[in-house]
């Protein structure tokens, strides 16, 4: 099941206006509080925009200033928009091996958390898109955050209303090597 959901998975632009029922949405979220994290410190917080009253405010946001050159206009058209907080980090080991690193884990563990939310809501038959282009600044503002929080990427959810293309992926010999 899972190459077929990895196979599957894609970028979905183009969505059904037909809602996404809650528990669907449960068990996204469920399948990225599940993910793992460095010291099991879950640096994630999910904002899920389901009334059209946030999904229009945020996706204005997203769109505002530099940002509304028209690639990300879909998003006014998508069921649910997650806006996800990369929260600071509690615990001491990750923070300070980053810093010794120069590596931000948390971001990597909320990147590896929304996959595993866009794994689950591709089994489940739902479309998502990851955006990482956005006006941080307005959308923190549209959720009513405080500027200190960090938006690190933006999610859109629901039914596709499209046809999947071929997927364009490098050959194995241009991806790896064996020692």
């Amino acid at each position: 099941m899972l190459d077929r959901l990895i196979i599957e998975r894609r970028s979905v632009r183009k969505y059904s206006p037909e809602p996404v029922p809650e528990e669907i949405l449960e068990a996204c979220l469920d399948a990225a509080r599940m993910a793992p994290s460095a010291c099991n410190s879950q640096p994630w917080f999910f904002h899920v925009c389901r009334s059209e009253k946030a999904k229009n405010a945020v996706a204005d946001a997203m769109n505002s200033g530099i940002y509304g050159r028209g690639l990300n206009r879909f998003v006014q058209e998508a069921p649910v928009i997650v806006a996800v907080e990369t929260l600071k980090r509690e615990k001491a080991a990750p923070w300070l091996a980053g810093m010794v690193r120069n590596v931000r884990y948390e971001t990597m563990d909320v990147a590896i958390a929304v996959d595993h939310l866009t794994l689950k809501a591709t089994e489940l038959g739902l479309g998502t898109c990851w955006i990482g282009w956005f006006n941080e600044k307005a959308v923190k503002s549209a959720l009513g955050l405080p500027k200190t929080s960090r938006l690190d990427v933006m999610l859109t959810v629901g039914w596709p209303d499209d046809r999947p293309r071929p997927k364009k992926r490098k050959d194995r010999e241009d991806i790896r090597r064996y020692l």
